[in-house]
């Protein structure tokens, strides 16, 4: 059988025979990730694409056409300096080599890969001036390792005091650890860390609420390295979430911090600020500590497990918690074992890896989603000799350097090379003939149907809260179409919940609800379109972090949900599910028939637009996000001017976060609030409590405002960014900007959406093309969010 590229190749010989002396070599293809590679096909670090061959002793061979390399058997990974350990975290993942380098991947919102940035990474970044590491540990959100001079030194968020300083801001780049010189190992919880000394000792620090650090202390966070109350002969240590463990010399296992659930194996459920001994286990060879449950592998009676069994990652049927250790069936002779949020891995004697427990998202390796309570062998996976498990992902590593991921990949924490952003923008998929385009948090919608009268409504990304409209809470990377006929006119997108306006005025909301910015009687989570009554026909609506808004046609404006910081616009600052009518203007008279035609919504406040051409804001105001020259909250709009009283006439206007912008008639861009990052285009990173205008700016068309970025549309249609580019959402490589810089390969834009790390444009041809953050699939290139099967991780040879 002729394989696609084989056909490809003598197609083109047979196409040139006639005007060349001869054909090319048949092949010397080179892939980028391993869809390039077809199905169960690993596109490996070289740059050639390989697939499972157990008569190789790596188990994989090169495919055909793959130069020199062809039908060979791929060697052992980075043999001058070899993967020698693994560590995973709630949403990322770092190697340790032999030479003593640490990379990472995965999530990096704390700066917890190291790498000095806070862009997540799905292929590794090295870790930024460490060097002779013998032992790496990835926490929630933070990361240590331990050199072999001793010295630990830490990254990420820091609020719990994790990294060993008393607390403080997150740190993108590794910190030592104040006291500690003698250190041989390193763990990581959620919120705190531990070492072990030479002397068989150890010390932690951080968040201690839970007895966590087990010095027997009060739970004072943000605690500098202090000793673990009476224990020497320490092993080895493990602390994945809010309790701890260690093996002893004498192969027995103490336990302390958090015990809700029976996790400290003591036969309580009370936590334990100092150590105890787990009991009935002797000759404990390793341990696993997940986010209820423990895991402990002896050297003659097989795998045990205890604590809390709610997806059955204990091994066993029923949700009962287990205070005790129990014996794991199947697993009678581990070498490994890790523990997840609530799954479960190990490996036997002879390198088969089994996994159980939670599977929601792949991180059993079955090929299904189904949580599974029995050991079952992650599928086409090899001979491993170790295994770690994430919040809900897993990865194994071979005996030649070689890692194998699966499980959930939103943040890149499989290290396959996924696009978790694009700095360039590119055309959704699946998405034709749009009239409207919305920019939430993490998810975007589209209004479609084009001149046809009659539209809908499709969405993709985040969907925790339902906010994609589709019945369903999945993440979707692909645009799928809102449940229910509605006949849409326009969308607005917020942090977590959508709303949408039919064509007779009606307005539509779903997703989050906790806070009542679903309308009346919807103050829980619903994943497809409700009914929002009003007392009118809505023709604008916008919704911020947790509250939702509407201009009606009769000039009036409501709104509902959330209101800590007015943002209701009512004079008061308690929440409600019912609108309400927006109040007057401080010392104004209320607006007239006719004047509110467009809102807009931020985190936590909302501004309005008047048929007159001004500008009423009000809601949280901390950052100057009001205009109106304070930095303080206003439970009733105020006035906004443009410039010098009286100002310009504004055309439209766009919330971010925590910064507003508006575009004045004469196509002027206008922004204040929060400045950090360049955001308002002024050409700084101060704040501004009343707006400033953008600089290089003439003639613009539209604005849009989002989490810490800003993009307007020019005069001849094509679009420049600013602010935040972490995620690429500037759609340009690089660092932040504070001066209006243009999006290249961008033109006939008609309208913009930017949400949180992402931002989209709508073109005069109807398509939508989108760049920046990518983490929920909110950029919609149909990437897969996870892999229910083991991949190949595409780490590089440092």
């Amino acid at each position: 059988m002729i394989n696609g590229r084989a056909r490809l190749v003598l197609a083109c010989c047979l196409t040139f025979s006639a005007a060349a002396p001869g054909c090319l070599p048949a092949g010397d293809f080179r892939c980028h990730d391993h869809g390039a590679c077809g199905a169960d096909a690993f596109c490996e670090v070289d740059g050639r694409c390989s697939a499972a061959d157990l008569r190789c002793p790596s188990g994989r061979r090169y495919r055909d056409h793959e130069g020199e390399s062809s039908n060979t058997c791929v060697a052992d990974s980075c043999p001058t300096n070899r993967l020698v350990a693994v560590a995973a975290g709630a949403e990322h993942a770092c190697a340790r080599r032999a030479g003593g380098s640490v990379s990472c991947w995965g999530r990096n919102d704390d700066g917890q890969l190291g790498d000095g940035t806070r862009t997540p990474r799905s292929l590794d970044v090295a870790v930024a001036s460490l060097v002779g590491a013998v032992s790496v540990a990835a926490g929630q959100r933070h990361t240590c390792a331990a050199t072999d001079a001793g010295l630990v030194f830490c990254w990420g968020a820091d609020d719990a005091g994790q990294l060993g300083d008393g607390g403080g801001p997150s740190r993108t780049t590794p910190v030592a650890v104040a006291g500690i010189s003698a250190a041989t190992a390193v763990t990581a919880g959620a919120a705190f860390s531990c070492a072990t000394l030479h002397d068989g000792t150890a010390r932690c620090w951080g968040d201690n609420s839970l007895g966590q650090l087990g010095d027997g202390g009060d739970a004072k966070p943000g605690r500098l390295p202090v000793p673990v109350f009476a224990l020497t002969g320490i092993r080895t240590l493990s602390a994945e979430w809010q309790h701890a463990c260690a093996l002893r010399d004498d192969e027995t296992l103490w336990c302390w911090g958090d015990n809700s659930a029976g996790q400290l194996g003591d036969g309580s459920l009370v936590r334990r600020p100092q150590p105890v001994r787990v009991q009935t286990l002797t000759s404990v060879t390793s341990v696993a500590t997940g986010l209820l449950h423990t895991c402990a592998a002896t050297r003659a009676a097989g795998l045990f497990c205890w604590g809390g069994n709610g997806a059955g990652q204990l091994g066993y049927e029923g949700g009962s918690t287990q205070t005790l250790p129990a014996a794991v069936l199947l697993v009678s002779n581990p070498v490994a074992v890790a523990a997840g949020a609530a799954h479960t891995c190990a490996i036997r004697q002879g390198g088969t890896t089994l996994c159980w427990g939670a599977n929601a998202d792949g991180q059993l390796g079955d090929g299904s989603t189904s949580a599974l309570p029995i050991p079952a062998a992650v599928s086409g996976l090899g001979a491993s000799v170790d295994v770690v498990a994430g919040g809900s992902f897993s990865c194994a590593r071979d005996a030649h350097g070689a890692l194998f991921c699966w499980g959930d990949d939103h943040f890149g924490q499989l290290g396959l090379g996924r696009a978790v952003l694009r700095a360039r923008p590119a055309p959704v998929a699946a998405v034709m003939a749009a009239t409207d385009v919305a920019a939430g948090g993490d998810h975007t919608c589209a209004v479609t149907g084009g001149d046809d009268p009659s539209k809908t409504i499709a969405c993709w990304g985040a969907n925790e809260a339902g906010q994609l409209g589709d019945a369903t809470v999945v993440d979707r990377a692909r645009a799928a179409p809102i449940k229910g006929g509605i006949d849409a006119i326009g969308v607005a997108a917020g942090l977590a919940h959508t709303c949408a306006i039919a064509s007779g005025g009606a307005l539509w909301c779903w997703g989050r609800g906790l806070s009542g910015q679903l309308g009346p009687d919807h103050m829980i989570d619903t994943p497809s379109p409700t009914g929002v009554e009003l007392p009118g026909s809505a023709r604008g609506v916008a919704a911020g972090d947790a509250h939702t808004c509407a201009a009606l046609d009769d000039g009036r404006a409501l709104c509902w949900g959330a209101n800590a910081d007015g943002q209701l616009g009512d004079g008061t600052t308690t929440d409600r599910d019912l609108p309400a009518p927006v109040g007057a203007p401080a010392g104004a008279a209320p607006p007239g028939p006719g004047s509110f035609d467009a809102m807009a919504a931020g985190a936590g406040h909302t501004c309005g637009h008047l048929s007159d051409g001004s500008l009423r804001c009000w809601g949280r105001g901390a950052d100057g996000q009001l205009g109106d020259g304070a930095a303080v909250a206003r439970a009733l709009p105020v006035a906004i001017s443009l410039g010098a009283a009286p100002g310009p006439a504004a055309a439209a206007v766009s919330a971010g976060a925590a910064h507003t912008c508006a575009l004045d008639a004469a196509g002027g861009v206008w922004c204040w609030g929060r400045g950090a990052d360049g955001r308002l285009g002024s050409g700084d990173a101060l704040d501004a409590h009343a707006p400033v205008a953008a600089m290089n700016l003439a003639g613009a068309r539209g604005v849009a405002a989002g989490g810490a970025h800003t993009c307007a549309i020019a005069a001849d249609e094509t679009v420049l960014c600013w602010g935040a580019n972490d995620d690429g959402q500037l759609g340009t490589d690089g660092a932040s900007s504070s001066i209006p810089a243009p999006v290249p390969g961008l033109t006939k834009v008609v309208q913009l959406a930017a949400g949180a790390s992402h931002t989209c444009a709508r073109h005069e041809d109807h398509t939508v093309s989108c760049w920046g953050g990518n983490t929920a699939g909110q950029l919609g290139d149909g990437d897969a969010l996870s892999q229910p099967t083991r991949q190949l991780a595409r780490l590089a040879c440092r």
